[in-house]
C-alpha cells in the first residue's frame, strides 16, 4: 500500500448533523457525485447508512447502480444529462429521478414507454442546462399529461455565495419563483430546489426550497473562503464542520545529498547546502497537483514537522526535504493532506498553492488509491 485515504465517521456524523440543525425543515440530499468528492463512493454511503438517507444526489447512471448494489434504497438524484431512449430505460430499471433539461431529452422521455421519476431544470442564469424561463409555460403543457411521474423543479446558482454581490443571485431568485408560481397555477406540486445550495442555505433566506443538496459540506468543507467569512460575519449561530479526509503515504527512501547536487527531473533544483531527503511514493497519476514542484511554499508533515517539497513532483513519487527532522526514518508515515500534531494541512491550503478550489484537490485523487473509515 503506497498511499491511503483515512475517512473520518465521527466527521461525517457531525457534519450531517449540523446541517440537519440548519435546514429549517427542508430535505438534505447528499451529493456523492465524482467517487463522493474523491472521498470513496462506498465508504461515505456506507458512513451516511446509519442516518438513513432519503435522498442522494449522483452524476453518472454507474454510480446509481453501485449505490444499489451497495444496498441504498432511498431516492437517487441523476444529475447527468440524461440524453437516450436507453438511459432512460436504465434510469427506470434502477428507479431512479432523472432531470430534464432540453427538448430532445423531454422528446425521449415522453415517448418512453416507462418513464422515470422527472424534474424539470430551469436555466435562470448559469448558461449550462435547462430550459429558459420563457420556455417553461410550452415545457408545461407537454408534461402536464404524465404529471403523475413529474415530482420536481430546480435550478443552479451561479454565484450566490457572494454577499457582496446579490444582484444576480436575487435575479435567478425571481425567475426561479416565477417558474414555481406557474407550476402552482398549473396544480402542479413540486419539490423545489437548487444547486449550490450549501450556500444558498446559509447566506440567503430567500433561497430557501423544499430540498437542500448538500456538496462539498458534507465532507467538512466550505465553498469558498468567501462563503465562510460571510456566514461568520452575519450570523450569530454556530456552524461546525469537520474535513472527512486525510491522505497519508510512507517514506521508501532516505538519501544523503551533497551541496551542489542537482534533484529530480530537468535538473529543476540544486542543493545550497548539505541536505537529507526522502522519496515518497506518490505523485500526479495518483492527483498529487504538478504544479507543487519545486518547493515555494508545498510542503508535508511528517513527525509533527513540516517538510518541504524538492524537485519536480514525478508522475508516481515526490522528493521532499527533512534536513531538519534527523529523527525520520524509512517507513515513516506521512501526511499529505490532513493533520498530523499540531500542524494541519488542509485541502485548502493545497488549493490556494496550486491556484485552484477544494473541489479538484479532493476529487482528483486516483479511485485506486485504498480508502478506509476511521471510526
Amino acid at each position: 500500500m503506497l498511499s491511503w485515504i483515512e475517512i473520518s465517521q465521527k466527521a461525517i456524523t457531525n457534519n450531517v448533523r449540523t446541517f440537519k440543525q440548519h435546514l429549517n425543515g427542508a430535505l438534505p440530499c447528499f451529493v456523492l457525485k465524482s467517487n463522493a468528492y474523491g472521498h470513496g463512493l462506498k465508504e461515505v454511503y456506507k458512513t451516511l447508512e446509519q442516518d438513513n438517507p432519503g435522498w442522494i444526489s449522483v452524476f453518472y447512471l454507474e454510480e446509481a447502480m453501485k449505490l444499489r448494489t451497495y444496498g441504498y434504497q432511498g431516492q437517487i438524484l441523476l444529475l447527468y444529462p440524461v440524453r437516450t431512449s436507453a438511459e432512460i430505460k436504465e434510469v427506470t430499471r434502477l428507479a431512479a429521478d432523472m432531470i430534464i433539461s432540453n427538448t430532445d431529452t423531454l422528446q425521449k422521455w415522453i415517448e418512453a414507454p416507462q418513464k422515470p421519476r422527472a424534474h424539470i431544470k430551469i436555466d435562470t442564469g448559469l448558461s449550462r442546462l435547462g430550459f429558459k424561463p420563457e420556455e417553461f409555460h410550452a415545457v408545461l403543457d407537454q408534461i402536464l399529461p404524465f404529471s403523475d411521474k413529474l415530482v420536481g423543479i430546480l435550478t443552479h446558482f451561479a454565484n450566490i455565495e457572494d454577499v457582496s454581490k446579490q444582484d444576480y443571485g436575487m435575479k435567478q431568485i425571481r425567475e426561479f419563483n416565477q417558474c414555481l408560481h406557474i407550476a402552482k397555477k398549473k396544480k402542479l406540486n413540486l419539490l423545489q430546489h437548487a444547486s449550490a445550495s450549501a450556500a444558498a442555505m446559509l447566506l440567503n433566506d430567500l433561497a430557501h426550497y423544499d430540498m437542500c443538496r448538500i456538496g462539498i459540506s458534507l465532507y467538512g468543507l466550505w465553498p469558498s473562503d468567501l462563503t465562510r467569512l460571510s456566514f461568520l460575519a452575519n450570523n450569530k449561530k454556530s456552524f461546525t464542520i469537520s474535513p472527512v479526509l486525510s491522505w497519508k503515504t510512507r517514506i521508501v527512501e532516505i538519501q544523503n545529498i551533497q551541496k551542489d547536487t542537482y534533484v529530480g527531473y530537468g535538473c529543476s533544483f540544486k542543493s545550497t547546502k548539505n541536505m537529507k531527503i526522502a522519496i515518497l511514493p506518490v505523485g500526479y497519476h495518483d492527483g498529487y497537483p504538478r504544479n507543487l514542484s519545486n518547493g515555494g511554499h508545498a510542503y508535508v508533515l511528517c513527525r509533527e514537522r513540516i517538510c518541504k517539497i524538492l524537485g519536480r513532483i514525478c508522475m508516481n513519487m515526490m522528493i521532499i526535504d527533512i534536513s531538519d527532522n534527523p529523527n525520520i526514518k524509512q517507513d515513516d508515515i506521512v501526511t499529505l493532506i490532513g493533520v498530523d500534531g499540531k500542524e494541519d494541512l488542509s485541502a485548502d491550503l493545497i488549493a490556494s498553492w496550486s491556484g485552484t478550489i477544494n473541489y479538484e484537490v479532493l476529487s482528483r485523487i486516483h479511485q485506486s488509491i485504498e480508502r478506509k473509515v476511521i471510526v
